[in-house]
């Protein structure tokens, strides 16, 4: 199914396993993953909601009702986002991929399927961006995810500066 060339690079063989390997790519691959963070981001939502309303928590007992809509919008867009971001970022290269497998006619023109190899690779690197990109949209879009990344920096550099104190202590009592 697959053959290695010279360069040590792995394509698979012209015929019914790419037709079949480019769609699962791109089913699996790119449409998949978004769509089901979405739903069970949504569903997570939802039965939180829930919840909180069988449970019987009054906004007295906790965030006042303008923090906690607060909160689920941006849990929303912060959902939202990553799932576009992951369709953008992954998208591209699936969509090459098909058509690399479908268009014939590129096959016998050496420049067009050196163009075809390179998009295919950068869009291979940038869907590998996936990961940390989220970390990074998360910053920019949720003021809330940015004060508990600023309350989590201050309270290791709290700690690391008392043990440090306290091993500064403990050498100038030997």
């Amino acid at each position: 199914m697959l053959h290695t060339y010279p360069l040590g690079l792995c394509f698979t063989i012209q015929g019914v396993y790419q037709t079949f390997a480019s769609i699962w790519l791109f089913i699996i691959y790119s449409i998949g993953p978004s769509i089901a963070m979405f739903l069970f981001g949504m569903l997570t939502i939802r039965n939180i909601r829930k919840s909180m309303r069988r449970i019987g928590v009054t906004d007295t007992q906790t965030q006042p009702k303008r923090n906690r809509k607060t909160t689920d919008r941006q849990l929303t867009q912060m959902m939202f986002g990553q799932c576009i971001m992951y369709l953008v970022t992954t998208l591209p290269y699936s969509i090459i991929n098909i058509y690399l497998t479908f268009d014939s006619s590129m096959k016998s023109n050496a420049l067009q399927t050196a163009k075809f190899n390179m998009l295919l690779s950068i869009s291979g690197f940038i869907s590998l961006f996936v990961p940390c990109a989220s970390f990074y949209m998360f910053i920019l879009s949720s003021k809330g995810f940015r004060n508990e990344l600023f309350q989590l920096y201050k309270n290791r550099f709290r700690v690391q500066q008392g043990s440090v104190n306290n091993r500064m202590e403990m050498l100038q009592r030997h």
